[in-house]
C-alpha cells in the first residue's frame, strides 16, 4: 500500500471512530493518516473537527488553518475555520471565513448562517438577518436561523 492509500485507509478508520463518539481513537488515526501524508486535507479537516468536538480550540484552528492552505476552495474547511473564529471571538476572521464559503459555494446555507451570527456579534442586525434568511430558504440551518431571526427582531 502506498503512503496516499495508507492515509487514506488511516483517515477512513479515524471516521469511523468518530462517527461512535471515539474521538480520541479518531484523533490518532487522523494524526496517522497525516504522517503518511502531510498534505492530505481530508484529514487535516477531520482533525480539526475532532479537535473542534473536544473543545480543543486552539488545535482544532492550527488544522483548518491547515486545511485551508492546502485547499483554498474546501467550502466544509472554510465553514468549520468560521465557527473555530466565532468560538475564540475572532469574529472578523469568522466573518471571513464564511465569505469565503459563500464565495465558492453560494448555496451553502451553514456558511450563511455562519456569517450570520457573526455580523450579529458586531450588531450589524440588518446583514444578519439577510445572512439568516438566506439559510433559513436553503435549508439544512432552520432551528438556529429561526432562533437568530427572532433575536434580530426583538432589536429592530
Amino acid at each position: 500500500m502506498n503512503d496516499t492509500k495508507k492515509a487514506e485507509h488511516l483517515n477512513d478508520e479515524g471516521v469511523a471512530y468518530a462517527r461512535t463518539g471515539n474521538l480520541d481513537k479518531a484523533i490518532d488515526r487522523f494524526r496517522a493518516a497525516l504522517q503518511c501524508d502531510p498534505f492530505y486535507p481530508e484529514a487535516h479537516h477531520n482533525l480539526a473537527f475532532a479537535y473542534y468536538q473536544k473543545g480543543n480550540l486552539i488545535d482544532a484552528l492550527a488544522e483548518a488553518e491547515t486545511t485551508v492552505r492546502l485547499a483554498p476552495t474546501y467550502v466544509d474547511a472554510l465553514c468549520l475555520l468560521s465557527a473555530i473564529n466565532y468560538d475564540l471571538h475572532r469574529i472578523g476572521n469568522a466573518i471571513d471565513a464564511a465569505e469565503r464559503a459563500i464565495m465558492f459555494d453560494r448555496s451553502n446555507s451553514e456558511a450563511h448562517y455562519l456569517l450570520a451570527r457573526a455580523y450579529f456579534e458586531q450588531r450589524r442586525y440588518l446583514d444578519a438577518k439577510r445572512e439568516a434568511e438566506i439559510a433559513l430558504r436553503l435549508g439544512g440551518w432552520e432551528t438556529e436561523a429561526r432562533q437568530l431571526l427572532s433575536a434580530i427582531e426583538r432589536l429592530l
